[in-house]
């Protein structure tokens, strides 16, 4: 799995992103939290995963808002860390995460239609 830290995703097609579902899902269950960054639609797209759990967080370039996050349950106190790449620590509100299979869905219809899923609470930070 490619995990060079200076180095965002850059996904051809819908096929490429079914493959990398499968390869993130993978490095996951072996490593442990981890979060990748997509370059689409002039924004960076992050997306931390666990087993069970991602977050979405989208971000402009250049750097400027609005950023936007995904939100899970606002009451959920405390931190996940993920490693970003695979080589820095970064540490995310628990309440930011939603089901796994809800944060794929929310980064792949970025990248189709440059749109926010509807379906996920999403907040400015």
């Amino acid at each position: 799995m490619h995990t060079k830290q200076d180095q965002a995703i850059r996904v051809a097609s819908r096929e490429a992103l079914d493959r990398l579902v499968v390869e993130v899902s993978e490095f996951v269950d072996a490593h442990g939290p981890f979060l990748v960054t997509f370059d689409c639609r002039g924004c960076t797209t992050y997306l931390g995963l666990t087993q069970s759990r991602g977050v979405v967080h989208i971000v402009p370039n250049p750097d400027a808002p609005p950023y936007m996050i995904t939100v899970g349950d606002p009451t959920e106190d405390g931190v996940i860390a993920f490693m970003l790449h695979g080589e820095h620590h970064t540490e995310i509100e628990a309440k930011h995460l939603v089901p796994v299979a809800d944060a794929w869905a929310a980064v792949r219809m970025f990248i189709e239609t440059g749109n926010l899923l509807p379906s996920i609470v999403w907040e400015e930070v």
